[in-house]
């Protein structure tokens, strides 16, 4: 007899049944025997595999058999097989019925007995109910027992799709990404199409990088400062799509770098990231903002906060990043970056902001930068003539003369200023630029026609030292001028001498000298007027039928003495003599008459170190300058001596050397500014240097010319002809 034990009786479905026919039976406990000869009996031997029944059964129908005591049939030998599909179908059903009604736990109990029925059974059906067991786990929140039924499920059948998705997806839930890739690649078997296939195997590549992101942040988590594991990790967010950590992992990799610029870099991309990817723009400039603290000149870091402000019309913030940009770009001392800047930010402010002091301001300290920027100094003089500052201007303009002497908008802007303002020296002055540069339009030629000498000229005070020293260049070396007029005296009766004896000494007959007074020649008498307005002694003068550069020269002899060519003395209008002959006797004026008696720069350079000789006996010698140093101080007075010292002291007071070509060049400037001033017209200075074929101190007659350009509408210009007396155009 078999014997097995109940271990609950509420399931016992024979509890009360009794049939003696077939041998049902029921004792104390509630059990039931049964005969060898019933089918059940077979049935039961069968399932216990224990060969014949003996003459009776004692049968317990255990607590996870789910048999209905009414669909019992003791002679239905598969519905007693705990085997039996029938039997296991029925408990599945129990189950899920249970399971729809919310009934969780009965309907847990209900799979359970369902999976021990099919304990042998390696099929998808029993995977299935694993499934469902994992299900209902979840739903009590016990995460760790539905995966370890899954795996279950998974390991007796690995291909069932429901366990492989409720795996994946448990996975996910528990943040387990290397768990998920490795199932996800399995689900791609059951793809029924190319698309549905592709979907799933981009699915299994979003979770290969979010379990390759897995292990770099706890390998991270190990190695804070590796820098190659937050590069990998930033390079699999961003494949991986999840661009804020790609951004917060830049980050972190641009504070970890030591190196400004290297840092920079990064966080430029960092910015990049967040601006393209993401659309944060704030925090993109936030981000712009701190790569440009570290290098501000790294490519792409201000342009880029520049497109967003702009891009967004955010004039304001646009002006403060500009102002921030070029405060750093100072700091750093990066000049070319500054220009560019200052020139968006004048543009801003007058277009955008409607700041024309901002502005103004801004072109200011541009031109300050660059002097040369020729565009920044118009806007300039056109941003203050509207904001009613004409003689700002006007001062703007006349540097930007000085600057680009052949700038036809200068001068055209100058006539419009200074008509407005009813000057009509400044518009005159302006026009007969324009003129000489062949840019005057009509109305420019009429005012030039209408003021220009043609057959007289203005009536001048005579120089003084204040209008002398307003022609003076502002890089002119007066020192150099100082010792050499000092040593004039002795060195020009040292080299009389010299010439006399020589017989190369210019001697003047008496009956060749010609009279101003009594002269009809124009060139007599312009040297008569000229000496008079150079406040100098007037100087004989020679008339000769030849040619000679320039149609005029100084000639050394023991009297100034001035000798007049062929094309001085024919051809030439007033103004033109003016120019040629004021040019010649400013050179008096301006060094003496040492450049009369010594013409090379040899000469002169001797003649400075003669001096520095006498007046100290650590000066430099050469064989030269000592010879014209004895000689020197035989012809020296001893007032003259006090003066050659003080002047050499002055001299080479807090310098080491002594550039006698530039003094050379400004006493030519200021010979032909002179002229300028006795001609009053700059076309007749240019139409005259043009032709007068003398170089002098390595200027050429258009460097000349550029320089009068610019003196002729300076502030210094101006103010000479007040000093000198001239009379105003336009009866002012």
């Amino acid at each position: 007899m078999r014997i097995a034990v109940s271990l609950d009786r509420r399931h016992d479905p024979l509890a009360d049944q009794h049939d003696p026919d077939q041998g049902w039976s029921t004792g104390p406990g509630r059990v039931l025997l049964l005969p060898p000869s019933a089918p059940t009996s077979s049935a039961l031997v069968h399932a216990l595999d224990d060969g014949q029944p003996d003459d009776a059964i004692l049968v317990l129908y255990p607590a996870t058999a789910t048999i209905a005591a009414d669909r019992l049939d003791p002679n239905d030998t598969e519905m007693l097989d705990p085997r039996s599909d029938a039997r296991i179908e029925a408990s599945i059903a129990r189950a899920s019925a249970l399971l729809d009604a919310e009934r969780l736990d009965e309907a847990y109990d209900a799979y359970a007995a369902a999976d021990r029925l099919m304990s042998e059974e390696y099929t998808p059906r029993r995977a299935e109910v694993l499934v469902c067991m994992a299900a209902i786990e979840r739903q009590r929140g016990r995460l760790t027992e539905a995966g370890l039924l899954l795996d279950r499920a998974l390991a007796w059948f690995p291909g069932h799709l429901g366990a492989l998705q409720a795996r994946i997806d448990l996975a996910h839930r528990k943040g387990d990404a290397v768990t998920a890739a490795a199932l996800r690649a399995r689900t791609v078997a059951f793809a029924e199409s190319d698309d549905e296939r592709a979907a799933l195997l981009q699915s299994t590549a979003d979770d290969i990088l979010l379990a390759a992101t897995d292990c770099l942040a706890r390998a991270r988590a190990l190695r804070p400062g590796d820098r190659s594991i937050l590069e990998r990790l930033k390079a699999i967010h961003e494949a991986s799509g999840r661009y804020e950590h790609a951004v917060n992992v830049a980050v972190m990799l641009a504070e970890s770098m030591a190196d400004p610029s290297l840092r920079a870099r990064t966080m430029v991309g960092a910015a990049d990231l967040c601006r393209d990817r993401l659309g944060h723009v704030d925090r993109a400039v936030a981000l712009y903002e701190a790569a440009i603290a570290d290098d501000p000149t790294i490519a792409g870091a201000f342009e880029s906060i520049e497109t967003v402000l702009l891009a967004s019309q955010d004039w304001a913030g646009a002006e403060r990043a500009y102002s921030r940009q070029l405060e750093r770009l100072a700091e750093r001392g990066l000049v070319t970056e500054q220009k560019e800047l200052l020139r968006k930010l004048a543009r801003l402010r007058t277009d955008q902001l409607d700041d024309t002091t901002g502005a103004i301001l801004a072109l200011d300290r541009l031109v300050t930068l660059d002097p040369n920027d020729l565009d920044a100094r118009h806007n300039l003089a056109t941003l203050l003539e509207q904001s009613g500052q004409p003689d700002l201007a006007m001062r703007c303009l006349e540097v930007t003369a000085r600057v680009a002497p052949t700038d036809p908008r200068t001068f055209q802007a100058m006539h419009r200023v200074a008509s407005r303002a009813g000057d009509i020296d400044r518009a005159y002055c302006a026009c007969a630029v324009l003129v000489h540069l062949g840019e005057a339009d009509l109305d420019e030629q009429i005012l030039y026609q209408q003021y220009a000498p043609e057959s007289s000229l203005p009536s001048l005070q005579p120089f003084d030292d204040d209008a002398w020293a307003l022609l003076q260049p502002d890089d002119h070396d007066e020192a150099v001028g100082e010792v050499l007029r000092a040593i004039e005296p002795a060195a020009v009766a040292l080299r009389i001498e010299e010439l006399r004896a020589q017989r190369k000494l210019a001697v003047a007959d008496g009956k060749d000298v010609q009279k101003p007074e009594t002269s009809t020649l124009s060139a007599v008498r312009m040297v008569q007027w000229a000496a008079r307005l150079l406040a100098l002694e007037l100087p004989d003068i020679l008339a000769r039928p030849d040619d000679m550069p320039g149609g005029i020269a100084m000639l050394p002899a023991e009297r100034p003495l001035v000798v007049l060519g062929r094309t001085a003395l024919s051809g030439r209008s007033l103004p033109e003599l003016a120019f040629l002959v004021t040019r010649e006797l400013a050179y008096v004026r301006a060094a003496g008459r040492i450049p009369t008696f010594y013409k090379s720069l040899g000469d002169m350079k001797a003649l400075v170190v003669a001096a520095m000789e006498l007046a100290s006996a650590r000066a430099p010698r050469s064989r030269n300058a000592t010879s014209i140093a004895k000689g020197l101080q035989q012809k020296l007075s001893e007032a003259d001596r006090v003066r050659v010292v003080e002047a050499v002291e002055r001299l080479t007071r807090d310098r080491t050397q002594i550039d006698l070509i530039r003094w050379g060049r400004g006493v030519e400037l200021i010979a032909c500014r002179a002229a300028l001033v006795a001609a009053d017209d700059i076309t007749v200075a240019a139409r005259m240097l043009a032709v007068d074929g003398r170089a002098s101190a390595g200027l050429s007659a258009s460097d000349r010319v550029r320089d009068l350009t610019g003196f002729s509408v300076s502030q210094r210009f101006f103010a000479l002809r007040r000093l000198l007396a001239a009379p105003t155009r336009g009866g002012q």
